[in-house]
């Protein structure tokens, strides 16, 4: 049993109305794996079956006013069996129209409703739903840190003044992990600094495949810079 998650199960075994979960990590696919383990489990303890789970994965793309329609339409309807299981991953890739217009989803869940959320971070989510969510930090060993140097080159080739990031990522040969920690430092630089989440939301999934999923750092670093530059 994943520690994770112990204090969820305690809430959903009282029965009674709970707010929504907002699980954060910047291992999306690792936290989203979890998520969807513990759900299982909740499946099989509570004796439902797989229709009990409405799940919108990451597809990268900005999620829209009618998509979550589609899955608010069973938000309402009291289930056949004692719960039901929303999960939405990484909500950043809501707009602002769409997060406006699905507060009540995250205001009113429901006693029979569980809802759970994840994101990399708590931004681009807007406060009014902030207010209203569990927010559940995960934490995993193989985290990759932050690197200054790279910080710098990138701030310095986002804001134009600069060919020295173009010059170091063309000549450099670097491990698999460091080419990770350049792209991680990216990422962080880029929620704070850009306006267009879905390349955050980009970017957070070839992290991933180029530690878990052979991905070529040196050809995802370039995509980056070519699509960064000025």
């Amino acid at each position: 049993m994943n520690s994770n998650f112990d204090n969820i199960r305690q809430q959903i075994n009282t029965w009674g109305e709970i707010s929504p979960f907002l699980f954060i990590a910047h291992n999306s696919e690792l936290m989203s794996h979890e998520i969807l383990a513990f759900i299982k489990e909740l499946i099989v303890e509570n004796n439902m079956d797989e229709q009990s789970l409405f799940h919108i994965p990451d597809t990268w793309e900005s999620l829209k006013i009618e998509e979550m329609k589609r899955l608010m339409s069973a938000w309402d309807v009291r289930p056949r069996f004692a719960f039901q299981i929303f999960f939405i991953e990484n909500i950043s890739r809501m707009t602002l129209q769409t997060q406006n217009a699905c507060l009540k989803f995250f205001e009113e869940p429901w006693i029979w409703n569980i809802i759970f959320l994840s994101n990399a971070s708590e931004s681009w989510i807007i406060e009014t739903i902030l207010s209203r969510v569990q927010k559940k930090e995960l934490r995993y060993a193989a985290s990759i840190e932050e690197n200054p140097f790279y910080r710098s080159l990138f701030t310095s080739h986002i804001q134009g003044n600069s060919l020295e990031c173009i010059t170091y990522f063309f000549s450099a040969k670097l491990e698999k992990i460091e080419y990770a920690s350049a792209l991680k430092t990216l990422l962080l630089l880029l929620i704070e600094l850009w306006e267009d989440n879905s390349i955050i939301s980009r970017l957070e999934h070839d992290i991933n495949g180029v530690l878990y999923n052979n991905l070529q750092g040196k050809y995802i670093i370039d995509k980056y810079i070519v699509l960064l530059t000025k």
